[in-house]
């Protein structure tokens, strides 16, 4: 893979995780950074996304690849945009990508 083995490139500080999320309309807390992997968020709702077990150890994956949602949003924390994101995981394409964002962004909604 061209990310070099790494799961996220920090760049910026997590602050810029709150900015950057909240300009993605992901109405987070300005006082704490979402938790994106937590039960709140039902991913079994999201087709962008699959968990298998042994598959990664059992993590939500985008479908089809091994890698695992969490590295959106931790390189969007570290200030990566998308576009370099799905360069850095050419399995990974745009459409999965908004589909996550867009479940996120709707379950963090319901969840407030």
């Amino acid at each position: 893979m061209s990310h070099g083995g790494h799961l996220a490139r920090k760049r910026t500080p997590a602050s810029a995780h709150i900015l950057a999320a909240g300009a993605l309309g992901l109405g987070v807390s300005l006082l704490r950074p979402p938790d994106y992997t937590s039960p709140m968020l039902d991913w079994s709702q999201c087709p962008a996304v699959e968990r298998i077990p042994g598959k990664v150890s059992g993590e939500w994956v985008f479908r089809s690849t091994r890698v695992p949602v969490r590295a959106l949003f931790e390189n969007l924390e570290g200030g990566a945009s998308v576009v370099e994101f799905l360069e850095w995981f050419p399995g990974v394409t745009r459409v999965q990508v908004d589909a996550v964002l867009e479940h996120a962004s709707q379950s963090l909604a319901t969840s407030t």
